[in-house]
């Protein structure tokens, strides 16, 4: 088939001598025809392909001119004469670069805030705006953060997405104009800094807080300092923030309290969130006249240093002024929210002075008010005596007493107090009445006119005595005590009293008693029971009927001498409060108390057991160092027994250290290891362990320095050493050194040298090599033509090599000094005659999407005719080429061109030149991750996509319905959408330019508007239904869900309306019994929703009516014709009769029948309106008994109804039975 392949249809290309190729006729003349212009012929090769490469070939009409260009190609059969045509390729030359791109938003130098950062500029119309951005900290490494295209007026807009970080610094931004034939311009680097930190606001100079003055001046700075920081200023009384500068003045300010605030603003419109705030308040109207209320005018104060208080404005300033007998400053205070202040003299005024004083009030903005009205006062501070003229005796029995008392001081009062109450105002004489038995005080003070009370007030004591007399031993010895002279004291209810005391009498029914006081202490007393007898006698003789008992016993026994039987003697223990046990006398007074001392220290006291054994545990920690502990037994009468003999032992609970004093070399070849060990505590032991890293861990056993290994394999070892004292306290941090054996010399190679292999020859005068070890971390030593090793680097240089034979060997050398003893030798020749390869590979076809590529080469011998290339294409044999080499790959992938010079000798380049590149063919899978549901309320739709696999340097293109494919970026919005469908299509295209060849689409409805209201048919409105899940239906917008709710319940169910408009739906949910309203609304598939219907009444009445039989016949009737009337539970009931077990036919709620003689039964059953059936008819029977009397009536049964209507016949087919007793039914 005749046809252009390349260029393609609507290819812009970026030179005018492109490569033309195509398909025809095997071996056909392909003429081409550029502009309608024949530009030559080729002839296509025996497979029917042709080309031709406008840079071999000097041609008219090449290059071809900027802008459009068409070429069609033609053939003509040799025999026919025909002439065929191709399809005419129109493509556009473009060798321009766009016009160099501009930034101009941020500025140069600019701060921005990161959340305000937008990328502004010119660029060329149409082109592609790419952005590269790189911390000015590191120029050299920007990052690819977007790409725009440029609009009418040749700008540019680009706004960082989200979710770019761009942590606060410089930056340096570029961007490249690139114009569809990929000519690209770079713009100049634009420094910038992202600063998303707000000042901070502090406010110098200001006015105090309460100021008399109508002007006021602010300071302020912003932290940190920076150009271009301005600020804002706002006082309560304006509207708004004004900008301000620093200082910052008020004047003509109104009496009141004002706030300042005050904000800085960087260069990067960063405003400080918390603006510096002061307030201050401009009072310029002086207080009135404090007050002076205390002292009042002309009285005494019984004090030197007197308060003075008063009355002011609330938070000023009282200054007090004594004006006489001398002017004199007393001191300030300050009024408080209720107006009081008061000052307490500081300085002693004179007793018996008089004072004036004067007060005035200074607000808090300095306003002094008028002078108060004066206050005069006397100090009095000496207080008055009082005198007792007569009393009651020292012991009354009367229970009224009287009181006579007076004062030296003219104008005094009195206070009295009886028995320790309050004082209270009393006049002499005074009566005392109501006086209880007992002893009582009467208490006289005088009070001057100052208010001065006498310190020194009269007492008077006596005592009413009526009550009977009492003892009371109130000191004894314990029951049972080691004393043998006991101590008593007694009491008794009244004063004045002796006593009378009876020791072990002989006679205890008719006791001897002695004279005896309080304390009382009996004579020396043997070892037994004793018992005391006390009696009190009162000053007029009373003795106390019932003397006080006591009985005790005497026990001075000393118990047996306990002994301590652990710690051992001369032990070491490493609690500080070690357990102490032990060994005391049983006896059967009871356990003794063991008295623990430690180092001459009482501890604490233990209780033995019933055995006699006891431990005692220290409450508080023994220091560390020797201790002594000896005990004392204490029997219940506090005899103690000698102390038991010293038992002596050491607390030692510190752990002793452990030190490493000699180690081997942390790398080392010597396979046995010797440690020597130490520790700071003397006497100690120590516990070894070694192991190799890696391997499991054994335990500790005992060692001692120095400690010698075994012979030690290579690899890395652990020892760990711990110390342990005598107090078996053991170290918790062992001493621990880790160090590797290695007595392995490592081997040497050469992985790269001058030459592709040693033996070979290279035409450069230098010679790098690579060394490589099996060992990590060693070092090389190189020797070269025998001249001796040295050390050398690990990529070794050798330079100005003259033409010549060489030798390098080389010997690894690892961090423990072993040398590889057999070196790695690489030999090698340098011609320096042999030619050199020159090929420039071209970085802009590193990746093409096609097969074809065209390389350039040449030799270092300039224009030597005699210098032939020979090439080889991905490792395959060398042939002969030439330069401008064109060639065809068969495959995608990465392929290697290497191209040698040969001189006329046969010299070839030892290191050919290689150019590597990708082809690339397959186009891109794109893959969309987020885009509209089928059907969306909402007039914005957003997509996300990517690539299937990762596709470095690819970009995407998006089509909405047929429109064009252009550029776009994930995320993508549409944004304005009207309710209608819409498909977009979206597609990769990778680095080398192939595009997605099935695009992936998203097809959605916009659909804005909500459906309208749907409607229920059925069940008809008011319906009563027995079923708890009657089937609704109805109709509505086709697509649509019905939903069904029950009202103040939950949602019965959802329906799709079917395309003819109507939806069923059988409720998910029961519905309850009796009333229920049903709500029902419509949402489309887009989510819009339909209002709400009006309430759609039903009833559900599952519940079956009863029946009863009011009035009929029942047992033994003489009468042929009987009636019957019936009754059902529910309103609005049908009924149904079977007469004698006949089929239930519907019958009136009064009925009659004629029936032949015999036995009969009715059962009758009620039907509700929902249709339920009573499932157990009421049943009535009777018998017809005629006797003589009996006629036929016609062989059969005849029946009305009180409607006159006829039943069917199969209830006048009634059998005839024998009489029967009524059944009842026993109704639930």
């Amino acid at each position: 088939m005749l046809a252009v392949t390349k260029p393609v249809a609507g290819e812009i290309l970026n030179t005018g001598l492109p490569l033309f190729k195509g398909t025809s006729d095997a071996s056909a003349v392909v003429s081409l025809y550029v502009k309608d212009v024949k530009l030559t012929e080729v002839t296509a090769t025996g497979a029917g392909n042709w080309d031709l490469d406008s840079t071999k070939v000097t041609l008219a009409g090449l290059p071809l001119a900027e802008g459009m260009n068409w070429i069609q190609v033609r053939t003509t059969d040799a025999t026919t004469s025909t002439t065929t045509f191709s399809k005419t390729i129109i493509f556009t030359v473009d060798t321009t670069a766009p016009v160099k791109p501009t930034v101009s938003a941020p500025t140069a130098g600019q701060r921005v805030r990161r959340d305000s950062l937008i990328f502004r500029g010119t660029a060329e119309v149409g082109t592609t705006v790419k952005l590269k951005l790189a911390p000015a900290a590191t120029p050299n490494t920007p990052t690819d953060i977007g790409e725009v295209i440029s609009g009418t007026g040749n700008a540019w807009t680009f706004a960082p997405p989200t979710t770019l970080s761009l942590p606060e610094g410089g930056y340096n931004l570029t961007v490249s104009s690139i114009d569809g034939a990929q000519n690209s311009t770079v713009s100049d680097v634009l420094s910038f800094t992202v600063d998303d930190t707000p000042p901070d606001t502090t406010i110098g100079s200001k006015p105090d807080p309460f100021v008399n003055q109508t002007t006021a001046s602010f300071t302020f700075a912003a932290s940190p300092s920076e150009s271009g920081t301005t600020f804002e200023c706002l006082r309560n009384t304006d509207p708004q923030f004004q900008p301000c500068t620093s200082p910052k003045s008020y004047s003509g300010l109104a009496a009141r309290v004002y706030v300042f605030y005050v904000r800085a603003k960087d260069s990067a419109g960063n405003v400080d969130p918390t603006p510096a705030i002061y307030q201050w308040e401009v009072d310029t109207t002086a207080p009135d006249a404090p007050t002076v209320t205390v002292p009042v005018t002309n009285t005494s104060v019984a004090t030197r240093l007197p308060t003075i208080s008063g009355t002011a404005e609330p938070g000023s300033t009282v200054t007090v002024t004594q004006t006489a007998p001398t002017s004199a400053p007393l001191g300030t205070a300050v009024a408080g929210a209720d107006m009081k202040w008061s000052r307490t003299v500081a300085t002693a005024l004179t007793d018996g002075a008089t004072y004036t004083v004067s007060a005035t009030a200074t607000d808090k903005a300095g306003n002094v008010s008028p002078a108060s009205v004066s206050s005069s006062f006397k100090v009095d501070v000496t207080p008055p005596e009082t005198v007792l003229v007569s009393g009651p005796r020292a012991v009354e029995q009367l229970d009224i007493a009287q009181f006579e008392f007076s004062s030296p001081e003219t104008g005094a009062t009195f206070e009295c107090g009886l028995d320790g109450a309050e004082y209270a105002t009393c006049t002499s004489p005074k009566d005392v009445t109501g006086l209880s038995e007992g002893l009582h005080t009467f208490r006289i003070r005088a009070r001057d006119l100052a208010g001065n009370l006498d310190l020194s007030p009269v007492a008077w004591t006596w005592i009413v005595d009526k009550s009977p007399l009492s003892t009371l031993i109130t000191l004894k010895p314990p029951l049972r005590t080691n004393q043998q002279t006991g101590t008593f004291n007694f009491e008794s209810n009244k004063p004045d009293v002796t006593y009378h005391c009876s020791l072990d009498s002989p006679t205890p029914a008719n006791p001897t008693f002695v004279d005896c006081a309080t304390p009382y202490i009996t004579p020396v007393l043997a070892s037994k029971l004793h018992t005391l007898l006390v009696r009190a006698r009162d000053s007029a003789g009373n003795v106390d009927p019932t003397p006080e008992s006591y009985s005790w016993t005497v026990d001075a026994i000393a118990p047996a001498q306990p002994t301590v039987t652990s710690p051992a003697e001369g032990s070491s223990v490493s609690r500080t409060t070690p357990t102490l046990n032990g060994k005391a006398e049983v006896q059967p007074e009871g356990p003794v108390d063991v008295q623990v001392s430690v180092d001459g220290s009482a501890m604490g006291t233990v209780k033995a057991n019933a055995a006699g054994d006891w431990t005692f545990t220290p409450a508080s920690a023994l220091s560390q160092g020797p201790h002594a502990v000896f005990v004392v037994a204490v029997d219940v009468a506090g005899n103690a027994s000698v102390a038991s003999a010293t038992r002596n032992f050491t607390v030692d609970s510190t752990v002793p250290g452990t030190e490493l004093v000699n180690t081997p070399a942390p790398l080392t070849q010597q396979p046995v290891a010797t440690f020597t060990f130490t520790s700071e505590e003397a006497g100690v032991e120590f516990d070894c362990r070694l192991f190799r890293n890696g391997s499991p861990e054994p335990v500790f056993a005992s060692c001692q320095s120095p400690y010698t290994s075994a012979s030690l394999a290579d690899g890395t070892y652990t020892f760990s050493v711990r110390a342990r004292d005598r107090a078996d306290n053991v170290d918790p941090t062992p001493a621990l050194f880790v160090w590797t054996v290695d007595a392995t010399a490592p081997d040497t190679r050469i992985d790269s040298g001058p030459t592709p292999a040693s033996g070979g020859t290279t035409n450069s005068s230098e010679a790098r090599f690579t060394f490589g070890s099996n060992e990590l971390n060693v070092t090389f030593l190189c020797d070269l033509n025998g001249l001796g090793y040295s050390a050398c680097p690990i990529n070794h240089l050798l330079t100005n090599l003259a033409t010549g034979s060489y030798t390098l060997s080389v010997k690894a050398q690892d961090p423990a000094g072993n040398v590889d003893a057999s070196a790695a030798v690489w030999s090698w020749s340098v011609n320096t005659d042999i030619p050199n390869t020159i090929m420039v590979c071209d970085p802009t076809r590193a990746l093409l999407n096609t097969f074809e590529n065209t390389f350039t080469f040449k030799s270092d011998k300039g224009n030597d005719p005699t210098i032939t290339f020979q090439c080889s294409l991905n490792q395959s044999t060398f042939e002969p080429c030439v330069s401008d080499f064109s060639l065809t790959v068969a495959r995608d992938g990465n392929h290697t061109l290497r191209v040698k010079a040969r001189d006329s000798l046969g010299n070839e380049d030892p290191i050919p030149a290689e150019c590597t590149w990708t082809v690339d063919t397959q186009s891109p899978d794109t893959v969309l991750d987020q885009h509209p549901a089928a059907f969306e309320p909402k007039s914005l739709a957003r997509f996300t996509f990517g690539f299937k696999s990762p596709e470095p340097g690819g970009h995407f293109e998006c089509s909405l319905g047929a429109g064009p494919f252009t550029a776009c970026t994930s995320p993508f919005e549409l944004t304005d959408l009207t309710d209608a469908a819409y498909t977009l299509s979206i597609r990769a295209v990778d680095a080398a330019g192939n595009p997605d060849g099935s695009p992936a689409t998203s097809s959605w409805v916009v659909d804005t508007v909500a459906p309208p209201v749907p409607v229920m048919t059925a069940p008809a409105p008011g319906a009563i239904l027995a079923m708890t899940t009657p089937v609704l239906e109805g109709s509505g917008e086709p697509g649509s869900n019905v939903v069904v709710v029950l009202r103040n319940g939950p949602v019965l169910g959802a329906a799709l309306v079917d395309p003819s408009g109507h939806w069923s739906l059988t409720p998910e949910l029961s519905l309850p019994e009796g009333d229920n309203s049903l709500l029902i609304r419509a949402m489309d598939p887009a989510g819009n929703e339909s209002e709400t219907t009006g309430e759609f009444a039903i009833t559900v009445d599952t519940r079956a009516p009863e029946t009863g039989i009011v009035a009929g016949p029942d047992g033994r009737v003489r009468t042929t014709t009987t009636t019957f009337q019936f009754s059902s539970s529910e309103d609005g009931a049908t009924f149904e009769c079977s007469l004698d077990n006949v089929e239930f036919a519907a019958c009136e709620p009064e009925i009659s029948f004629d029936v032949l003689e015999g036995a009969h039964s009715l059962q009758v059953r009620s039907r509700d309106r929902a249709g339920n059936v009573d499932a157990s008819p009421e049943t009535r029977s009777w018998r017809l008994s005629l006797g003589s009397d009996t006629r036929a009536l016609g062989g059969g049964v005849s029946c009305s109804s009180s409607s006159g209507g006829s039943l069917p016949f199969g209830m006048l087919m009634g059998l005839v039975g024998l009489g029967l007793m009524a059944v009842r039914r026993r109704r639930a």
